[in-house]
């Protein structure tokens, strides 16, 4: 019987594998001297192109860092995102991934670019140089151990990873401050070391007076607008500051690794190199970059400055603006402690109302927005990963209704003759000019435009017969063109005229008449509004601020509405629609180091290979399973209930991560002297699909902890997992689950064993939002349920079947990040008591370390404050309301550990039981404060601790303090 059953546990899933392998042949793979890349077959037309990129960054990077790849470095190309991008790990092997879509606009200069496949190489590579880059001693140990990534169902790969990965655990400021340096030069000047929006950013923090972050506090400013993007900021201008104050081979002697080198700290070496400690320097980094950006604030106060009306509050990151009908705007804004909404500004009084929610919004642009004055307001979601969604909102009844799913359509704009609805969409790694004529049914593509160049910014004149666009070539000029719209339409050409291209010119609007473009641009090194009348060459300037200018909407013939950039994001303002006196050009920090360092204008990457192959490249279909390769190989140490067990651990994967392998071995010697073996093996596919096999399984976990109420002694396992929703922010997932386990059961003084085999299916509907500063889901619902069959394997007509299921409901509640939740949990076992039929509840009973949750006591079989006092069920109801408080920022560092925020939850539970018709109540209140940290600089934890109180139905009570450590966050 045993053996039939193992049979049926891996017969099911092995058939979706079947099926999944079938379905995924269509990725090919072709490798290089130094790469090896992985694309699907429609990418193939742009492989020679990336390769001349990856080959090119690499050979000048080589020479700059003395560097020999380790390992062939794993190119994965695809198209999964609407903004092209890219990242890099050396974890646990060398990979840089592509996302191959068109840049976006980089509105505001915030990133800056040319040629886009090589400007991402040229930064992405530095990141696998500085992580894979190694001294003998690592190279011999990662010939045994591998490059071992830091994994939570094994803790102890975290010793190890830091053991053989040194370089990575450093700073994210320090890692991508060195990649944008390489960036800027090594693509000639196309970098945000010259970018003018690093610039004005700390031109705005000197403006208002507002201290610059400690090298400790830069990674964790998880409460602002700018979140992650600060470490780029302080990153590339901390390493611009030590080759002005010291020498560009003093940056360079810091962040490379000599082959006859060991490994140092970062902080040591820092010492050794510049002879300083690193916080002396920063403190004069800061005083230097005021000091320099007071200077660009005097010249820019050579002129006059325009008088500016602020509206409101700044709003973080923002959209176009839109005149509405009742002397109002219309916008959206990402900003901390609020859900992205559409609103309306008032004009008058600076109240913002909200009309309806903008769901997944995205840094920097927020989302693609048109408005066609008549009735509808058009907006995109999926704005930060996937394909964007299109919808509009009725303005006169605000009802939503979603026009396209997966239109992967930005830069938005509505012909208000016709109301027809233009846009880009997004077509392999191309740009595609494209319209939807009312009442929106299809888009019509128009026009495709080359790979490098990105059109975007539209906006549609009143008339209806010529457009204005910002356009991005892949020399990186960047101009601002007008289309004639009738040309297009009939001869399907894109013909244009230049307007201006002086200063990153971006954000065109029309006058109120028609005939005078607006814009904004750093002409001078600051944004400001200029304005040009269609037929003249003159252009005039509005604007003369110390900060910055964008988006000009015009709102009559004396009044510019805009968004000035402050320290909290863009402020609506107004501003005077007259000329000023003159502006006077700021300086650049970047400009300084090229005037001390020409020779960094060699660094110019220049192709490396004419051809990368001799001929078009044609790979080979890649299948997952023959590239699968060691990622770790350690020694470890667990535990089974009461016995410690030494082995091995050993993680296998593919470059795509489709396949992974683990395997934990043990042994340890039982009560009787008699030496156990141990193994727990675990094969998965594309997290859709698991096998396992388990045979007295070891935990980590367990050394720490108290032994379960059950375990499994043996055991096969099968989980297949399929999302039928992924609409995020709502999902709903299904898994599929089929085991054979044989238990074993504390029964509070002995032990019994039982043999089953279980089969069952369970959902989980998730549909939730979080705000800038939250640390926790802010609002939403969660909805899951199971169901499984139970059948013992040595008579398989003592069987039970189970059903349980969760409902949990939160929202923010009088504060921003207060965070008011009810959760209600019941199950209920119908059959014979088998033992995996029951409920086992208990309370934190010394359980120090954690892998599921950080909050315990939301898991439907706990109650906190029972200790270890256990209750058995065989139905129940349970329920938790709950209020979280908003979390405080700490900020406190030990070694290179930090404590980023600590926050407090007070519950309070009720639970009812029933056993075999005999039932028991119980109640408790308590409160749980957790500390939020970080390890080595980019491994999440949490420490739990708090006390509960509960009691019974005849007055019986309990008291439990506790305290736990869950080791990652995820």
């Amino acid at each position: 019987m045993t053996s039939i059953l193992s049979g049926l546990t891996v017969l099911l899933p092995l058939l979706f594998l079947f099926t999944s392998l079938t379905q995924a042949a269509e990725r090919h793979h072709f490798s290089t001297e130094h790469f090896h890349f992985i694309y699907r077959e429609q990418h193939q037309p742009l492989l020679p192109r990336i390769i001349i990129g990856a080959e090119t960054a690499l050979y000048s990077l080589q020479e700059i860092f003395s560097y020999q790849p380790t390992e062939p470095i794993t190119v994965i190309i695809q198209d999964h995102r609407d903004v092209g991008g890219g990242s890099a790990t050396a974890l646990p092997h060398n990979t840089v991934t592509l996302d191959i879509a068109p840049f976006d606009q980089g509105e505001y200069e915030s990133g800056r670019f040319d040629n886009q496949f090589q400007w991402l190489f040229s930064h992405e590579l530095v990141h696998i140089i500085t992580a894979d880059q190694a001294s003998r001693s690592k190279k011999r140990l990662r010939s045994i151990l591998g490059k071992v990534m830091p994994v939570k169902d094994s803790p102890l790969t975290l010793p190890f990873s830091l053991l053989t990965n040194k370089g990575r655990f450093t700073p994210t400021w320090y890692q991508e401050g060195i990649a944008v340096f390489m960036e800027t030069w090594l693509n000639g000047g196309y970098g945000r070391v010259l970018g003018s929006y690093d610039e004005m950013y700390f031109r705005t923090l000197a403006y208002e007076n507002t201290p610059g972050e400690s090298w400790e506090d830069v990674d964790f400013n998880d409460d602002s607008f700018l979140l992650g993007s600060t470490a780029y900021l302080y990153g590339a201008r901390f390493m611009t500051h030590l080759v002005l104050r010291y020498d560009l081979s003093a940056l360079l002697d810091w962040v490379r690794l000599a082959p006859d080198q060991e490994h140092l700290h970062f902080q040591t070496k820092f010492q050794q190199v510049f002879g300083t400690d690193l916080e002396t320097a920063w403190n004069q980094f800061l005083h230097a970059e005021e000091e320099f950006q007071h200077e660009n604030l005097k010249r820019i106060r050579k002129y006059p400055l325009t008088p500016v009306q602020p509206l409101t509050e700044p709003l973080g990151w923002v959209t176009r603006a839109y005149k509405n009908t009742d002397h109002s705007v219309l916008l959206a804004s990402l900003r901390p402690d609020k859900f992205t909404a559409i609103e309306q500004l008032n004009l008058a009084d600076g109240q913002l109302k909200e009309i309806h929610t903008l769901i997944t919004p995205s840094l920097i642009q927020v989302a693609s927005t048109a408005f066609d004055q008549q009735q509808f307001f058009f907006f995109t979601t999926h704005n930060d990963r996937g394909y964007r969604d299109l919808w509009a909102v009725d303005m006169h009844t605000q009802e939503s209704k979603r026009l396209f799913r997966d239109a992967r359509i930005g830069s938005l704009t509505v012909n208000p003759r016709n109301r027809d609805l233009w846009g880009i969409q997004i077509r392999q790694a191309r740009s595609v000019l494209v319209v939807s004529p009312f009442p929106y049914r299809k888009f019509i593509p128009l026009i495709s435009l080359p790979v490098n160049t990105v059109l975007g910014q539209l906006q549609i004149h009143s008339e209806g017969d010529s457009m204005l666009a910002t356009l991005h070539r892949g020399s990186g000029e960047q101009e601002i063109i007008l289309i004639d719209l009738e040309k297009l339409l009939k001869e399907k050409r894109l013909l244009y005229t230049v307007l201006t291209r002086q200063g990153s010119p971006e954000h065109p609007s029309w006058g109120v008449d028609g005939d005078i473009v607006y814009w904004n641009a750093y002409t001078s090194g600051v944004s400001n509004i200029f304005r040009q009348r269609i037929g003249n060459d003159r252009v005039e300037v509005l604007s003369n601020t110390l900060t910055g200018l964008f988006h000009p909407l015009v709102l009559d013939q004396e009044r510019i509405f805009a968004y000035q950039f402050t320290g909290k994001g863009f402020q609506p303002v107004i501003i005077p629609d007259r000329p000023v006196e003159g502006l006077a050009a700021i300086r650049y920090r970047g400009q300084q180091v090229i005037e001390n360092h020409p020779e960094l204008r060699e660094w110019r990457l220049k192709p490396a290979v004419p051809d990368p192959a001799g001929q078009q490249p044609y790979g080979e279909v890649y299948h997952g399973l023959l590239h699968l390769r060691k990622n770790t190989l350690i020694p470890v140490v667990a535990s089974y209930g009461q016995q410690t067990a030494f082995g091995l651990y050993l993680e296998m994967q593919d470059p795509l991560s489709e396949h992974r392998l683990s395997l934990q071995s043990g042994w340890s010697q039982g009560p009787d002297s008699e030496n156990n073996m141990h193994l727990s093996s675990t094969y998965a596919y594309r997290n859709t699909l698991e096998i396992g096999f388990q045979h007295l399984p070891t935990s980590f976990y367990d050394l720490a902890n108290q032994r379960d109420v059950r375990r499994v002694h043996n055991g096969f396992f099968s989980e297949y997992k399929k999302f039928w929703i992924y609409d995020r922010p709502k999902t709903l997932e299904q898994t599929f689950s089929v085991g054979w386990n044989k238990w074993k059961y504390d029964d509070f003084g002995g032990e019994s064993s039982e043999e089953t085999f279980s089969f069952g299916t369970g959902f989980r509907l998730k549909n939730s939002r979080m705000s800038i500063g939250s640390v926790d889901d802010e609002k939403g619902y969660r909805l899951s349920g199971q169901v499984q069959k139970i059948h013992s394997v040595d008579a398989f007509d003592i069987d039970a079947a189970v059903l349980s299921g969760e409902v949990n409901w939160f929202t923010p509640l009088f504060l921003p990040h207060n965070i008011f939740r009810i959760q209600t949990a019941t199950g209920k076992s119908w059959g014979d008591p088998l033992g995996e039929s029951l409920f086992y509840f208990e309370g934190f009973g010394g359980q120090f370390l954690e892998k599921q949750t950080v909050r315990r006591y939301r898991l439907p079989e706990n109650f906190t404050g029972l200790g270890e006092n256990s209750q058995v069920a065989d139905a129940y109801a349970k329920l938790t309301v709950e209020n979280l408080f908003p979390s405080m920022k700490i900020g406190w560092r030990f070694g290179d550990s930090y404590v980023k925020r600590t926050d407090l939850a007070i519950f309070h539970q009720q639970l009812y039981t029933e056993l075999e018709n005999e039932s028991a109540r119980y109640w408790n209140i308590g409160m749980q404060n957790n500390w939020y940290l970080t390890n080595f600089y980019t491994v999440d934890a949490t420490l739990s601790l708090g006390f509960a109180h509960a009691w019974d139905e005849f007055n019986d009570s309990y008291n439990e303090f506790f305290i736990y450590l869950k080791l990652f966050r995820n």
